[in-house]
């Protein structure tokens, strides 16, 4: 055993469980600092055939990051910028390890201050060209922002604006991996291709993007920025029937994004269950400072998020949306709105924290029986077939010993 390799102390016994709360059971654990670290814990595990869990940041809620057995190898200490660079088209890209922190590379992107760990020959020049182009970002947005970027990747998070920016892997260009025998991989997007049993071809990039680690550990990422729009917008529909707010999203959801300086990046829904478990929460610690509870009378929420060039075209676009929330009962008195790179991160919290009530609400309840159990479930539905597929599941799941339902889509 090498000395980056660690017995499973008590100081250590947080890094079993992750934000799902699962127990989970290892006897060791490592903290690598450098691709060259990964390698060599991972080639002394695959000798002794010892399984290897990939942990992040912990803030998942999927239970991911939680071992079964055999090792933890931890990334947090991997969490510097390694590099950034620019194409022939002026766009930029960055490098990071997979450790670093959502809101740490959206400070060093909003200030344009880049913490490089080995400044490069052509690094200023690139810098002082960002600087002037104006605030760059990337887009994924988990609404944690303490999540790794290494964790956003490995679970293709989709993101409160998915909607408009689509998955985390459609904003990486290439990754670099330790695989399982401990040997260092490269991989760019659009250089590689596989076709599995359906003999379509795709990226062998996204073969990784999206597996938990189970195929290799990602030492480092490079991310494809876009530039920030100077205009965001969030605003908080309320609806009184039950099928008006998911009908409503789904409306909204199949308008085109037209070009016209605006557009809608992210649409959110929830129903009263998980409005009512949210309120709960937030007298246990709240993640949504700041809110007030949804009023009592309402059956569910949509959020919509914003994203454009000038605060006309927003505005127009927001009329619109306002007007269509009208069509299904929807009062714009009864709306909560939000503007700007603070203001907006309030409903990213309140919508955070529907998953993070409902794993409190599963603990709290296991205390007194341990036979609950939090099923999670995605389901894809036929264009306007939302409000039937909810209204079916309200249905089948209303006997038995189903608790709660609380639905929170995108």
């Amino acid at each position: 055993m090498t000395g980056l390799i660690l017995p499973l102390e008590d100081r250590y016994q947080d890094y079993l469980t992750d934000e799902s709360g699962i127990m989970g059971k290892a006897d060791t654990i490592s903290f690598p600092e450098t691709e060259a670290h990964v390698q060599q814990i991972v080639k002394t595990l695959a000798r002794q055939k010892i399984p290897i869990t990939v942990q992040g940041s912990r803030t998942g809620f999927s239970g991911s990051a939680v071992p079964v057995c055999g090792h933890i190898l931890n990334l947090s200490a991997m969490k510097g910028i390694t590099g950034l660079c620019r194409d022939e088209s002026g766009r930029f890209f960055i490098r990071v390890q997979p450790g670093l922190s959502l809101l740490n590379l959206n400070r060093q992107l909003y200030t344009r201050q880049i913490d490089l760990k080995d400044v490069s020959q052509d690094f200023f020049e690139i810098q002082a060209a960002m600087k002037k182009s104006g605030p760059w970002f990337w887009p994924p947005d988990p609404t944690e922002s303490h999540a790794s970027i290494g964790g956003i990747a490995a679970t293709n998070a989709r993101g409160i604006c998915s909607h408009g920016y689509g998955l985390t892997r459609h904003h990486i260009k290439g990754i670099r991996i330790v695989d399982a025998s401990g040997e260092v991989r490269s991989i760019d997007r659009g250089r590689f291709y596989f076709s599995g049993r359906t003999q379509i071809k795709k990226d062998l990039i996204d073969l990784y993007l999206g597996n938990n680690g189970m195929l290799g550990v990602i030492t480092e990422l490079t991310l494809c920025l876009i530039p920030r729009p100077p205009e965001i917008w969030g605003i908080v529909f309320f609806f009184k029937d039950r099928l008006k707010a998911p009908a409503f999203a789904e409306a909204i959801g199949r308008e085109p994004n037209t070009g016209s300086g605006a557009r809608i990046v992210g649409i959110e829904y929830m129903n009263r269950t998980t409005l009512d478990s949210i309120g709960r929460y937030k007298k246990n610690g709240p993640p949504s400072a700041g809110l007030p509870d949804a009023d009592s009378k309402f059956s569910g929420a949509v959020y919509v998020e914003i994203h454009g060039n000038d605060p006309g075209s927003v505005e127009a676009l927001a009329e619109n949306i306002l007007e269509t929330a009208s069509g299904f009962n929807g009062d714009p008195d009864d709306t909560w709105a939000f503007s700007g790179e603070n203001e907006i991160r309030k409903p990213h919290d309140f919508f955070h924290a529907a998953t993070a009530s409902a794993i409190f609400q599963v603990n709290t309840a296991k205390r007194s029986d341990p036979g609950i159990t939090r099923v999670g479930v995605e389901v894809q539905c036929r264009e306007g077939g939302v409000p039937d597929a909810l209204e079916t599941f309200f249905a089948e799941h209303s006997i038995g010993r189903t608790r709660k339902i609380l639905f929170k889509t995108k």
